[in-house]
């Protein structure tokens, strides 16, 4: 019964969200994708100020129990070439930002342009939210996001992403599972729109939408179906995205593109074959293809897809999570390659790779964009 509540309350939500677009064309904002929106409960400001040895801490009194951010003094630092190390201190334990999902390369963020707290769906956060460092001189929108689920002030979990969206519109329930996630919007342009037509200041205003949501562990993980990403390209009224058209789309609602009609189901990949020799592509274990990074280990390689399937098997029994096929078809005989990582940041591929070590498995670190 709760179940086909919910159901209908859905329904009907799409129902309003299209009459509410219902002109030739369509421009949504992101609130409109929500059911629920995040409400903010406080904004926390320092309440006291501490010194430990070479460390400042700045306290802070916030709504679900104090926390501190600190940062390291000394001579030796500078703020372009050697920045001074900061980070958090929840409830006596220490957490470090990031501005990845990998959370593979410490940021040393000591200005925030806000830190709030919210409740969503019976859980309690904390964020806190800056621009992205490496940004801005070279002129890009992006921000950081450092989620703290504190919950459980004993166990406490950490996410961090990068957006050029940065309003708290970035949280919510998009899919109605009942589990909070939250949206990353990257400047990416459609695959379908030829890039010389596109006026060079129009360029900005395209995006890339995925969405993200929390595994039982609390770690952010994209949200998918049949092996492809939920995801909308849009072209954003302004850099901000505050309201957007639809250009492409993978939604879990009917959403209307630019011309005002409801805009065709288009997977974020188009359909294949699993495994397929003629294509060059990163595969899961499941034969769905996923997004090309930049590092992995290779750790194995096969002439036949069952022994590359089988030793998949063995590592993810083993508790490793991200292992990947790729078929080489460079060579004389197809070779079916099982790689482990696919990250973006090298210090975290490093880490996998020597952990796999430690656990038994040599493999050999691969920059995926030069030998693939």
């Amino acid at each position: 019964m709760k179940k086909y509540t919910l159901f209908l309350l859905f329904a009907a939500f799409v129902f309003l969200a299209l009459n509410q677009t219902s002109k030739a064309q369509a421009v949504y904002n992101f609130p409109m994708l929500v059911q629920e929106q995040v409400e903010v409960k406080s904004h926390p400001l320092p309440s006291g100020f501490d010194e430990k040895g070479d460390t400042t801490l700045t306290v802070y009194s916030g709504l679900y129990g104090d926390f501190s951010v600190y940062f390291v003094n000394g001579p030796q630092y500078h703020h372009i070439l050697n920045p001074n190390p900061t980070g958090l201190l929840i409830n006596g334990k220490e957490y470090s930002f990031y501005c990845d999902s990998e959370r593979g390369s410490k940021k040393n963020i000591s200005n925030f342009l806000d830190i709030y707290e919210f409740e969503y769906l019976g859980r309690k956060y904390i964020c806190f939210f800056s621009f992205r460092e490496d940004c801005l001189h070279k002129g890009c929108l992006y921000r950081c996001y450092n989620l703290f689920d504190v919950t459980d002030p004993n166990n406490v979990s950490a996410n961090s992403f990068a957006s050029i969206y940065g309003e708290t519109f970035t949280f919510g329930d998009y899919n109605s599972d009942g589990v909070m996630d939250f949206i990353r919007v990257a400047s990416q342009l459609p695959p379908n729109i030829e890039e010389e037509k596109i006026p060079t200041e129009d360029k900005s205003l395209y995006g890339l939408v995925t969405v993200f949501s929390f595994d039982k562990n609390g770690k952010a993980v994209d949200v998918k179906h049949e092996g492809n990403s939920y995801y909308l390209f849009i072209k954003g009224t302004d850099e901000e995205f505050s309201g957007f058209e639809v250009v492409q789309n993978d939604w879990f609602i009917p959403l209307k593109d630019q011309s005002g009609k409801i805009a065709p189901v288009t997977p974020y990949f188009a359909p294949y074959v699993s495994f397929d020799p003629k294509e060059p592509f990163l595969y899961d274990a499941k034969g769905y293809r996923v997004p090309q990074h930049l590092w992995a280990v290779q750790v194995a390689e096969f002439d036949e897809i069952e022994g590359a399937l089988d030793y998949c098997e063995y590592l993810m029994e083993g508790g490793l999570e991200d292992v990947f096929v790729y078929i080489d078809q460079y060579n004389r005989d197809l070779h079916f390659l099982v790689l482990a990582g696919n990250y973006q940041n090298r210090e975290k591929i490093q880490k996998l790779q020597l952990d796999l070590k430690k656990a038994g498995v040599n493999g050999r670190l691969i920059n995926m964009k030069t030998e693939f």
